[in-house]
């Protein structure tokens, strides 16, 4: 039924909905994710040069440590040298003037500005040591955080993907139910009409074809079988499409058409179908329903024909009333007209609106 179609489509709209405002949010945890991952790769990108500037000031204070343990070593045996020279004086007082020169030479105090140099140094590696430790320690949290945000990255990233595949199954399966839908408000709105467009309605989703319905009729005239006389008949029995007549059975086509028997016989009923479901394909008008329920005679209008009327008719103008609520400027495009003989157009309507009110006045109150 069309309401179980409609709460089928109305249910799908709704989950549809919540799948929308589902992946919206994952997709601000995304973002807000994708910010923290930025901030701390920026965090660990400062700690990674600090450790790196850490460790090249260690070099180089390693590098000065190797130089001062160089320029030490000479002095440590200038040490051992004046540890000797007590006992050189206790051995002799008569020792020369220039010994003694010599040995004052020898044991003269060794300078401590390079061991003071290096102790300082020494003190540096120790402190540079602790910071490249620190630093090395802060790099690695900043590397697990960053381990752990990149993980819940991968997973909201993954819910996303899915809400989104899901989403796209939902929007599928609402596309699909649309034709189902449409073709079951248009066969409510045939609801207490002739049975006749009801069926051919359904023989257009037979056949795979959305049926539409359509204020304008076509030409049944070029049907083979059917002429202008028959033509009127069919349009006052409601048949308006080429997909109408093609849908009627023999019973409904010798009704419409007020055939007598003898008349009757000489019908070619499968052929009037056939033709009609020929010119519906060609002129794309499979499953068109004429929506209206009446026509009227245009041709006692002054100056309008079959031709001009049947043009009408194609463009949806189909009773008095359709026709004067159509501007001059419009019936002069629909009409197209040869130059210098070019209808009366204000006349038709005044016209029309004549035949409107003796219509409303004899019709019964």
């Amino acid at each position: 039924p069309a309401e179980g179609v409609s709460a089928k489509g109305a249910v799908l709209g709704a989950t549809a909905a919540a799948v929308v405002a589902s992946s919206t949010k994952k997709q601000k945890e995304l973002e807000e994710a994708q910010a923290q991952l930025a901030d701390l790769q920026a965090r660990l990108d400062a700690a990674t040069a600090a450790q790196a500037d850490t460790e090249a000031k260690l070099a180089g204070v390693e590098e000065q440590l190797d130089a001062l343990a160089a320029e030490l070593q000479p002095l440590a045996g200038a040490t051992a040298v004046e540890g000797e020279a007590p006992a050189l004086e206790a051995i002799g007082e008569g020792v020369p003037a220039e010994g003694e020169a010599e040995g004052a030479a020898v044991t003269a105090p060794a300078p401590e500005e390079p061991a003071a140099k290096a102790a300082a140094l020494v003190v540096a590696v120790a402190a540079l040591g602790a910071k490249e430790q620190a630093a090395s320690s802060e790099l690695a949290e900043a590397q697990a955080q960053l381990a752990e945000l990149q993980a819940q990255s991968e997973a909201l990233q993954a819910q996303l993907a899915a809400r989104d595949a899901e989403l796209a199954e939902l929007q599928g399966r609402m596309r699909a139910s649309e034709p189902i839908q449409d073709a079951m408000s248009v066969s409510a709105s045939l609801a207490g009409l002739p049975q006749f467009k009801t069926r051919a309605a359904g023989s257009a989703l037979i056949v795979g074809v959305q049926p539409y319905l359509s204020p304008k009729v076509q030409g049944l005239s070029q049907v083979i079988g059917i002429g202008s006389v028959r033509q009127q008949r069919l349009y006052n029995a409601g048949v308006g499409s080429f997909w109408e007549l093609a849908s009627l059975s023999n019973e409904e086509l010798l009704e419409m058409l007020q055939l007598s028997d003898l008349r009757a016989q000489e019908v070619y009923y499968d052929g009037i179908r056939a033709e009609a479901t020929r010119l519906a394909r060609e002129t794309n008008s499979v499953g068109c329903i004429w929506d209206g329920d009446h026509i009227d005679d245009f041709e006692p209008l002054t100056g309008v024909g079959k031709v001009y009327e049947q043009r009408l008719y194609e463009a949806g103008i189909c009773t008095y009333e359709r026709l004067v609520e159509t501007s001059i400027a419009e019936l002069a495009e629909i009409i197209h007209a040869p130059q210098m003989q070019t209808p009366d157009f204000g006349l038709w309507l005044a016209e029309a609106r004549k035949l409107m009110e003796e219509r409303a006045e004899t019709k019964p109150s």
